[in-house]
This record gives structure tokens, sequence and C-alpha cells, in this order.
């Protein structure tokens, strides 16, 4: 470890600056590698934040849970200046989504937590795409494929994380699974699977909430043909 923060972030990024994006339960930071806080942003309507990107334009993507589920892009001085309402189809807050992430195309990619689906939204919240998880040939509704985390690769199709499902799917183009990796075929180690990252590689980087034992891998880089190249097991377990 060379670098960490002593805080319940829920999701991190690391900017071109340097410093550090992490959402909070109640807020999002902007931190310095010294950890001085350069930037923020709170909100008084939902209970929770959720996630937090930082797109293109230098304005934030947030993802906020409550009694309004939405995204919302805010500026430079933490001001909303678009919100976007999402279809969670749940009223647990904590389970509404997870991490919200912008599109090039200009839409919203959204996992929604306990739910056997993920949206993709246009910039008035209207529902574009939703790839379900609860499909036959992804374990049925049985698996409890919940969605944590999504991504759009560079030939149109879309990798999600399903959390409780343990398993990872990537859909083509037109929303057909085209291929999918179960905890069975990486020895077990797909445990509440959840964080995402897409390598220039190609290969995955997933990280397993459920792994919460001295002999449980966090992290693990896994190439398209299901090899494991790389694990993190953390070394205090909580």
């Amino acid at each position: 470890i060379v670098w960490d923060y002593k805080n319940r972030s829920r999701d991190i990024s690391k900017l071109d600056s340097g410093n550090y994006l992490i959402a909070l339960r109640d807020e999002v930071v902007e931190v310095t590698p010294a950890k001085e806080v350069v930037w923020s942003y709170g909100q008084d309507v939902n209970a929770e934040l959720m996630s937090a990107q930082r797109l293109e334009d230098g304005k934030t993507l947030v993802t906020e849970l409550g009694i309004q589920p939405r995204l919302v892009e805010v500026d430079l001085v933490g001001a909303a200046t678009k919100v976007i309402p999402i279809q969670p189809e749940t009223d647990r807050v904590h389970m509404q989504s997870r991490m919200g992430r912008k599109l090039p195309s200009g839409n919203y990619l959204v996992p929604h937590r306990i739910m056997p689906f993920a949206k993709e939204y246009n910039g008035d919240g209207g529902i574009v795409r939703v790839f379900r998880v609860d499909t036959p040939e992804l374990g049925g509704s049985e698996a409890k494929n919940g969605t944590f985390a999504a991504a759009r690769l560079d030939d149109g199709s879309t990798v999600i994380t399903c959390a409780s499902g343990n398993r990872v799917v990537i859909f083509d183009r037109v929303g057909k699974v085209a291929w999918q990796l179960t905890s069975e075929e990486v020895d077990g180690q797909l445990r509440d699977v959840c964080g995402l990252q897409v390598l220039k590689s190609g290969n995955l980087l997933v990280s397993c909430y459920g792994n919460q034992s001295e002999d449980g891998l966090k992290m693990m880089e896994i190439t398209r043909d299901k090899e494991v190249v790389w694990t993190y097991q953390n070394p205090d377990p909580v």
C-alpha cells in the first residue's frame, strides 16, 4: 500500500492532476496526495451519495440515493448544473443504485444494486436500454444477479458485475450475452463481486466485497480467456 484515505469511501478515482476524487456517504471530495480537500460537493435532498466520475468538461457526475434517486452533474464550484432522474424500482435507499457513469454518447449507465438490471438513460432520464441479468442463461432469478458496476467497452459492448450473483457478464452491442464469468471458474473467488475497471489491455480488474477472510482475494485481474493475471489479498480483513 503506497497511499490510503482513512474514511469509508464508496468510489474513488485518480485524476490526471494526481489528485483523488472520492465519494463518501454524504459528500464527494477531491483531495491532493497530501489529503488536502480542494473541492467538495454536498447536498440535502437525498440520504446518500454513492459514486463520482470526473467528466471531460471538468464537471463531476454524482449518483444520489433517496427520495429523489438521481444523477447530478456538478460544476467546479459545487453547483448542480444538470439533474437526471433514475428509476431503481425499489424504495430501499441504500440499494437503489451503485456506480453511475456517463458514456461518450452523452447517455448514462446505471446499475441498480438489488434489482436484476442495469439501465441506460438519456439526458432527460428516459430509459434507452435495459440490461437484464435474470435470464435463464445467467441463472435466472435464483442467481440473485443484482448489478453493481457497469462500463461501456470500445466495441460498444457492456460489461456488468453482478454482486450477489458472483459473476461478471458482457452484453454485445445489441444486448445479447456474449461472455460471462462465474465464481466456479476462478476457484470460488468471485464473492459479492462489486468494483470494476476495464484495463487498456482489455483485461478486467474486479473487486470482491464478500472476500473478508484471510484467504479471500479482494481484487483480481482477469483475461477474456478467464485466466487470473494478478491478485490482491487484504492483509487486514474487515
